[in-house]
């Protein structure tokens, strides 16, 4: 396959960079539109107790996701201007065609009415739920935000909407704006990072055109998905992320290799060829390693997560795919251009030096040659190093929290964000609200009922309960309550309000405490801390089965590329400790609040997003794998070049580091600074997904695959590469053969 393609580049050079350039044109044509049909959405169980409350309380009670305009005056909220503005925005509201059950401080039945005023007087709230699918509900709350200037600021009175569907879409909002502003920034700075890695504009120019082949393809692909089945906003910077730094992580593989026969003395077609078959076959193999890494999120049951996996599997193939046969057309079409470079005499030393440095491949790097020399002299000591530098850096991983995403991944200065934390500081019985649904109340008397809530009410951190009956506080029915419209005639529901943050350990101990009191009837959960426990449920459950297909598939590929038994066990560890270290960073900084203003939007989280570090961990470990094969790739070669003895596997590890460590640490630089981008982000979930993949491959590729990999490698000596007869039968008939030997005579036919 990857033989016939180099010839068809060969053949017809301009051609074949005609149909790509055609190609990125109609899959521009189609993705452009990507964005605006992604969901933000997802992050919750369709199948789980608190989605089937939810749908079932929106079947029978019409109850939905809604919105909250937050009222806050320098007056009392009871004042006349602060009722005045208030009765208003109820008044406006009551008119929109799909708002609905609009509910206030001002207008709440007596019992009720504290509810919806804050904590210092000066703040109260107006609730309205919103009918219709999503993008109904946030044409409404664009609606709301059109009108609500006209009300806001009057006499000093501030008005803010947030809630659930307006945190949603704000958050479509700012992800396709973090975007836009990742690509400004990344694109030249990565144009520039290859310039002075190649010391020619023309190679440079290389990589980048076929990232943005692939960025163009992975864009078409989510607009082609969103057609079958919703796929997450995030993925919009996930696939774009993903589509750069694997397009210039192939074709650096690709063309460094490629400079590197060319330096052996091989004319322009034939170095095209060995590098296609030789890097080409890497590129495959690490490709492979990345979907099927990717295919692991398809168990979970939160398509905020699994409808990565279509995206990242269409991206990763797109992007090897269009090196593999793009690269050979390009260099077939520029090699006399590849060496040259047009720049200012100021910036002609340091292009000069990086020729030199790129000339003949990475073995004239000293830098490499120097490191390969002392991790072979001294393996066990730089090993345990390595060790323990990711041990230590993995420490806070181990009083992880987690919990979903909220307002808080909105900038300061959103208003939903603003709402959000007035909401927690000041109304945090509202804020921490768990609803009983009893679907089948046929059998329940009026009597029974109101004990049940009675009960509830007297748990230790229940404040108020809402039930049909009336409103119950520290077991005692309130005064002038009554019926508050929670029943039908076959289901009811009740409303828990309680002290206490709805995540963690607070938030688990009142659901608890509500699932553990005696119910008259059958009944589900939902509202903030159920549903937060059905999420971590559903990834908990499933995370096992994802790790053993990935576990299971990355041994598969790593045994059929290096023909060893041990050499993939020990990756799958190295990788697993540099992972877990780059969570530690992460739970340091975005749990505990360290460098907050840089990376957390300003103020800790106090918890881990757990559907990010799933896909830090799945993307972090296909890119490992990635390096994993470039480095082993050329180890391997050395191997069999060898004599097959101990002292030719330390040979062979020296020269595959000094040849192959230049390659993996641009690559690693490079795709560093296309996740780094993400940093620029506003929404601090962004910021944590690129910090986490910026670390791991940064990790990956400095401690692991520079100090780590050769160093257990040099003390496992010739039982690398030990299989017993039969899996050695087995890797001979299905397994990867060098065919480097082979390549001169494939290439003279191609000349």
């Amino acid at each position: 396959m990857i033989r016939r393609a180099v010839a068809l580049a060969l053949r017809a050079p301009r051609r074949v960079l005609a149909a790509l350039a055609l190609a990125a044109a109609l899959m521009a044509l189609v993705g452009v539109s990507a964005p605006s049909h992604l969901s933000s959405g997802g992050f919750v169980n369709p199948n789980a107790p608190s989605s089937l409350a939810g749908d079932l309380l929106q079947k029978d009670f019409n109850v939905s996701p809604g919105m909250t305009v937050l009222v806050q005056s320098p007056h009392l909220a009871a004042s006349p201007v602060g009722r005045r503005i208030g009765l208003a925005i109820v008044a406006h509201l009551r008119e929109l065609p799909n708002v609905y059950g609009v509910v206030s401080y001002w207008t709440a039945p007596p019992g009720q009415a504290s509810l919806y005023l804050g904590s210092n007087g000066n703040a109260a709230l107006v609730n309205a739920q919103l009918a219709g699918d999503l993008p109904t509900q946030e044409a409404s709350v664009a609606q709301v935000n059109r009108w609500l200037p006209t009300v806001d600021g009057e006499q000093g009175v501030s008005v803010k909407l947030g809630g659930e569907v307006p945190t949603l879409a704000a958050v479509s909002t700012q992800a396709d704006a973090d975007l836009r502003k990742a690509l400004v920034i990344s694109l030249p700075l990565l144009l520039l990072l290859l310039w002075l890695a190649f010391g020619s504009l023309a190679a440079s120019i290389i990589p980048l055109a076929i990232s943005g082949v692939s960025l163009a393809g992975a864009l078409c692909a989510l607009r082609i998905i969103t057609a079958f089945t919703p796929v997450s906003v995030y993925a919009l910077n996930m696939t774009s992320g993903v589509a750069l730094a694997l397009g210039v992580d192939y074709s650096l593989l690709l063309l460094g290799r490629y400079r590197e026969e060319r330096g052996a003395g091989w004319d322009s077609a034939a170095a095209i060829s060995r590098a296609a078959q030789t890097a080409g076959r890497t590129v495959l193999f690490s490709a492979v390693a990345v979907v099927l890494c990717m295919s692991a999120l398809l168990v979970f049951p939160l398509y905020a997560i699994s409808s990565m996996a279509y995206a990242g599997i269409a991206t990763v193939c797109i992007a090897a795919a269009t090196a593999i046969i793009g690269v050979p057309a390009a260099v077939a079409v520029l090699a006399r251009h590849l060496d040259t470079a047009d720049v200012t005499p100021l910036l002609r030393r340091v292009f000069r030096r990086s020729r030199r440095a790129a000339a003949a491949g990475a073995p004239a790097d000293s830098f490499f040659r120097t490191l390969a020399r002392v991790v072979v002299r001294h393996p066990i000591a730089l090993g345990l190093i390595a060790l323990e530098i990711l041990f230590v850096l993995g420490v806070p991983f181990i009083g992880a929290r987690y919990g979903p995403p909220d307002d808080r991944v909105l900038p300061p200065s959103a208003a939903a964000r603003q709402v959000g934390n007035v909401l927690r500081a000041q109304f945090q019985p509202v804020a921490n609200e768990v609803t009983v649904l009893l679907p089948d109340t046929s059998g329940v008397s009026q009597p029974r009922l109101a004990g049940y809530a009675r009960a509830l009410s007297e748990l230790p951190q229940v404040i108020e309960v809402s039930a049909p009956g009336g409103e119950y506080e520290q077991g005692a029915r309130l005064q002038g309550t009554g019926e508050t419209g929670l029943a039908t005639q076959t289901a009811a529901y009740l409303l828990v309000y309680a002290t206490g943050n709805p995540f963690g350990s607070a938030g688990q101990s009142i659901v608890s405490e509500v699932e553990h009191a005696p119910a008259p009837a059958p009944f589900l959960l939902t509202g903030t801390s159920p549903t937060d426990r059905d999420m971590l449920t559903a990834i908990s459950d499933r995370l096992p089965e994802a790790v053993l297909i990935i576990g299971l598939s990355m041994f598969l590929v790593l045994f059929l590329f290096t023909g060893s038994v041990l050499l993939p066990i020990k990756a799958m560890v190295l990788n697993t400790l540099s992972l877990t270290a780059s969570f530690g960073a992460l739970a340091w900084i975005f749990q505990d609040g360290h460098w907050a203003s840089v990376f957390s939007n300003g103020a800790a989280q106090g918890f881990l997003i757990p559907q990010v570090l799933v896909l830090i961990f799945v993307i972090s470990f296909g890119i490992s794998m990635d390096y994993e094969v470039f480095l082993m790739s050329r180890i391997r070669e050395e191997w069999l070049a060898g004599d097959g003895s101990a002292a030719s596997n330390i040979r062979s590890v020296e020269a595959g580091l000094i040849k192959a460590g230049p390659i993996i640490s641009r690559a690693a630089l490079l795709m560093a600074v296309v996740f780094a981008t993400m940093l620029t982000a506003e929404l601090s979930v962004l910021k944590m997904l690129g910090l986490g993949l910026c670390l791991a491959v940064t990790m990956d590729a400095t401690v692991v695959r520079g100090v780590a990999v050769p160093a257990f490698m040099c003390i496992l000596g010739k039982a690398n590469w030990w299989l017993p007869p039969w899996l050695r039968r087995l890797h001979a008939a299905w397994g990867w053969s060098d065919e480097s030997r082979a390549v001169p005579e494939a290439a003279k036919d191609l000349v």
